[in-house]
């Protein structure tokens, strides 16, 4: 009888917190057989994101404009992120996002679809309640992000968030 391949160990820490659906949501990999033996961690998270496994996880494909996601982004990351109100969307000279947030205006440049992660964890980062938003990068035609809980953000930095492209602005958040 052949012996399935040990889980890797970054599956093991994220049932462990949590943070990974119950069972791989693709048909064809039973038991511990992630897709991802031998990956480094980034490429493990890219996977895993593809895969849809990730809790907190979203995937936008290309075309997707940051109006569209904005929404389905400050639902992921919870709390008082789900009270932010897009106002105005312009499209003159590249996309500008204009909000309101508990009496706070702002208006945003996104130049690129990473940029709406960024700019709302520049504005909700701090808040207690709302979950960080990770920017995985690019994997299978998609963008990918990752919206963690901030209790585990620290350990999450340690060990599995060394490639998100926003690392400096969680590393801040922490």
């Amino acid at each position: 009888m052949a012996r399935s391949p040990a889980p890797h160990p970054l599956v093991a820490r994220l049932q462990g917190w949590g943070l990974l659906r119950a069972a791989p949501p693709v048909e064809g990999f039973a038991g511990s057989g992630w897709p991802i033996a031998g990956e480094a961690p980034a490429i493990a998270l890219l996977k895993l994101a593809a895969l849809g496994a990730l809790e907190g996880g979203l995937s936008a494909s290309q075309g997707v404009r940051a109006d569209e996601l904005i929404g389905p982004l400050c639902q992921a990351m919870g709390g008082a992120a789900r009270e932010l109100r897009v106002t105005d969307v312009r499209e003159a000279g590249g996309l500008s996002l204009e909000v309101s947030w508990r009496g706070r205006e702002a208006r945003w440049s996104i130049p690129s679809l990473d940029a709406l992660p960024v700019a709302l964890n520049a504005l909700l980062g701090a808040v207690e309640g709302v979950r960080p938003a990770a920017v995985l990068g690019h994997w299978e035609e998609a963008l990918h992000l990752w919206c963690v809980p901030r209790a585990l953000l620290d350990p999450l930095l340690d060990e599995a968030l060394e490639g998100a492209w926003n690392l400096e602005q969680l590393e801040d958040l922490v």
